[in-house]
This record gives structure tokens, sequence and C-alpha cells, in this order.
């Protein structure tokens, strides 16, 4: 098993778009990654890790969270090393479509890993894979971020898994 580092020392920026489960679930994500080391950025550009949680009841929710992505592209095109994470439910609904739609983004984590995000954010900085975690806690896939043709996810399963 391999040892596990801190996520580094920096910051981390939580948008947050919905209801108080949502507010509730991102403090639970920051705390996770406060716990590993960073704090928390006033603003997105002061971030080394970014996240959005939303709720997909709304599709107005969803726009708002694909426009919010979008300008984050600017933030990671002039630090490749930012991590950017999408979590909740539209991350839960979406999958791998907020890939195809985001491809910069590192991170897409349902609504059962949000205590696992800073494992999420190790990950992504240790074997530069992004990560999709929307089903059972054990089933995480992680895939290389595109560059060329796709390869195919790898799946890993259970505690050997996890960095």
């Amino acid at each position: 098993m391999a040892e596990q580092t801190s996520t580094k020392a920096g910051k981390a920026f939580v948008y947050t778009i919905g209801c108080q489960m949502n507010e509730l679930d991102s403090e639970l994500a920051m705390a996770t990654l406060e716990g590993d080391g960073l704090n928390v950025a006033a603003r997105p550009s002061d971030a080394d890790v970014l996240l959005v949680n939303t709720c997909s009841v709304r599709e107005k929710a969803e726009e708002k969270a694909y426009s919010w992505l979008g300008r984050m592209k600017v933030l990671k095109r002039e630090n490749p090393d930012l991590v950017i994470g999408v979590l909740g439910c539209m991350a839960q609904k979406e999958g791998k479509l907020i890939f195809r739609r985001a491809p910069y983004v590192d991170i897409v984590a349902g609504t059962a890993h949000f205590t696992k995000i800073d494992e999420y954010v190790r990950q992504v900085r240790a074997t530069g894979k992004r990560i999709l975690a929307v089903g059972r806690d054990e089933e995480v896939e992680t895939e290389k971020t595109p560059q060329g043709p796709r390869d195919p996810p790898e799946r890993l399963r259970g505690r050997d898994a996890r960095l």
C-alpha cells in the first residue's frame, strides 16, 4: 500500500449551489481537506483545489455549475497543477458526461464520496489520472487526463486501491 502524504500546504475553494444539504456537504468536503493541510481560500484564484458542489434537481443549478467550470478553465491553463472537482447530485447524475463537457476537471465525486475528497486530491496529484467516484465506496474509476487518444479507465476496488 502506498504511503499517504498530505494534499500539500495550500488552499481550497468550494463553490456551493443549491440547498442547505449542499452547504453541509460542502463543509464536510472542506473539513476533510483542512484535516489534510489545506486552508480555505477566499476566492478561486487563490486556491490549489477548486470544488463545485451542486444539485441536479433544477437545470439552472447545473447550468450555473458548468458556467463556473468554464470560468475556472482559465485558472487551470495558468496552473496545470490546480485540481478541479465536481461534487454532489450533479456529479452523481452526470458522471462521465462532466469529463466530456469539461475535460479539464480532475474529480467527479457523487453524494457518497464527500469524506474522501482529500484521498482523491492526493491520488490525482500522485498519478495525474482523473477520478470518477459515483458508485459504491469500494469502486472508483481512474483514467488518464486526455491529451491524445482516450485510454480505457482502470477500475480500482477495495482498500488496496486507495493511495
